[in-house]
C-alpha cells in the first residue's frame, strides 16, 4: 500500500496557498486473492470553524475513468468565506462492485 498526502503549493498564486486543501491518495496493489479494505474517518467538525456551526452532508454517486465512486461532502450550513459559501470536506470512495 501507498500513501500519498499532497497540498498543491504554486509560490506565485497566494489565493491558492491560502485554501486549506490537501488530498490523500491511497495505491494499492493487490496479490493473489488478497482482500484489501482500507478504513479513513472523521466527524463532520472537520469541516467547521466552532463546534457550535450546524453541519450539513451530502453523498453522490459518479463514474471517473470507468470507475464507479461515491462523492461525500460536507460542510457548514453557511459557511462564507470570501464571499463564498464553501463546502470543505469532500471524499471520494470507490462503491463496492
Amino acid at each position: 500500500m501507498e500513501v500519498t498526502f499532497s497540498t498543491p503549493l504554486l509560490t506565485d498564486d497566494y489565493f491558492l496557498m491560502s485554501r486549506p486543501v490537501s488530498f490523500i491518495t491511497i495505491k494499492v496493489t493487490p496479490t493473489g486473492t488478497s482482500n484489501i479494505q482500507v478504513y479513513l474517518d472523521s466527524t463532520g467538525e472537520i469541516a467547521v470553524n466552532k463546534v457550535e456551526e450546524e453541519i450539513n452532508w451530502s453523498k453522490q454517486q459518479t463514474t471517473v475513468d470507468g470507475v464507479p465512486l461515491n462523492i461525500i461532502r460536507v460542510g457548514t450550513t453557511e459557511q462564507n468565506v470570501m464571499g463564498v459559501v464553501c463546502i470543505i470536506f469532500t471524499l471520494l470512495t470507490p462503491i463496492d462492485r
